[in-house]
């Protein structure tokens, strides 16, 4: 897929937004992966999405749960590059990554792991919406931005907000790793 923008916000407390003055949501985008022992490929793609968020116009956190196959020479396994390409990006804010799982692991229960993070560092009355990515995505500069517009938009009076905008949903060739952004418009605008 060239880029999936699908959106699946909840407020977990709706009752709180009418009784919180001045409070802005909170949008929190969280990712779940797994990497085969050797499956170089999907950690340029999670390269490419990271520096896709990084360029992203109104920043937000994304929070990583992710799982990793062993493999015989552990000096040259996609889990040793994307344990690489997690740090560097946690180190200049774009992200927080869980340690990382052994073994393969279902989407739902990387969800179930990031769901408890959640519960564990919201405050008591915070109402966080979240929005969920796939590693091979490339982010809009403006996701993050028109996904806080709609959750604002709605002004407290609905739980949950869903939007899609999925460029070419399997009908093409996925995008070159050297894709920016800026292709992802072009492809929009060419329907």
């Amino acid at each position: 897929n060239y880029c999936s923008w699908i959106l699946w916000c909840r407020c977990m407390h709706k009752e709180s937004w009418q009784t919180m003055a001045g409070y802005k949501p909170r949008l929190i985008g969280l990712l779940a992966t797994h990497f085969a022992a050797r499956d170089f490929l999907r950690v340029d793609r999670l390269r490419r999405l990271l520096h896709s968020v990084e360029g992203q116009t109104f920043r937000v956190p994304l929070l990583v749960s992710w799982s990793a196959e062993e493999c015989d020479d552990q000096s040259n396994s996609a889990a040793m590059e994307a344990h690489a390409v997690l740090r560097k990006f946690e180190a200049s804010g774009v992200l927080w990554a869980m340690p990382r799982l052994r073994g393969r692991r279902s989407q739902f229960q990387h969800y179930a792991r990031l769901e408890e993070v959640l519960r564990r560092n919201k405050a008591p009355r915070e109402t966080p919406w979240v929005f969920f990515s796939d590693d091979d995505d490339v982010w809009h500069p403006r996701r993050a931005e028109e996904y806080f517009a709609a959750v604002t938009g709605s002004h407290g009076n609905t739980e949950v907000v869903a939007s899609r905008a999925h460029i070419s949903p399997g009908f093409g060739p996925r995008l070159p790793l050297e894709a920016q952004a800026g292709d992802i418009s072009e492809l929009h605008r060419q329907g």
